[in-house]
């Protein structure tokens, strides 16, 4: 009975050990994912596709005004500088027409860099989405093309403060 404190000191030192070890190993694994870097430039793009289809499906911009370049960000709710920091460009054509109309809204150059992009491997160029919808108005059916690229690069996982 009265030799159980020595078990006692020496199972502590074993969980001391054990305890060391957990710790460790989690914050290795914290530091390793915590220094990737994120890359969503293709999500995004997809993502932007989807928004801007979802808002010609739903009437909320009318592609055959005059102004509707003008109005598009904010018709489709976009926030006012989504498109204005060279980081995101879109490009809508009106296939069925007679002239075909385009809408571009950001840098041009971005739809050349994919396509350059398609053909080598160069990781600093934008990502692209396409996606082609069915439309149906007064004025007839059409095929609407949407491109969108971007090139938001993101940052690191557990970033603190501005790049």
């Amino acid at each position: 009975m009265k030799n159980k404190r020595g078990i006692e000191k020496i199972m502590t030192i074993w969980w001391f050990f054990i305890w060391v070890i957990i710790i460790t190993g989690v914050v290795i694994n914290v530091a390793i994912f915590a220094n990737r870097d994120l890359d969503y430039r293709k999500a995004d793009a997809t993502i932007m596709g989807n928004k801007i289809a979802s808002c010609i499906y739903l009437d909320k911009v009318d592609l055959f005004k005059e102004n509707a370049k003008e109005n598009f960000v904010k018709d489709c709710n976009f926030f006012e500088d989504t498109f204005k920091n060279g980081d995101r460009a879109v490009k809508i054509t009106i296939v069925g027409t007679t002239n075909n109309p385009e809408i571009i809204i950001g840098s041009s150059d971005m739809f050349k860099q994919c396509e350059i992009k398609k053909n080598s491997n160069a990781n600093q160029y934008p990502e692209c989405a396409i996606k082609r919808i069915f439309f149906t108005n007064k004025e007839g059916n059409y095929f609407i093309d949407i491109i969108t690229a971007s090139n938001l690069k993101g940052g690191r996982v557990l970033s603190t403060g501005v790049k």
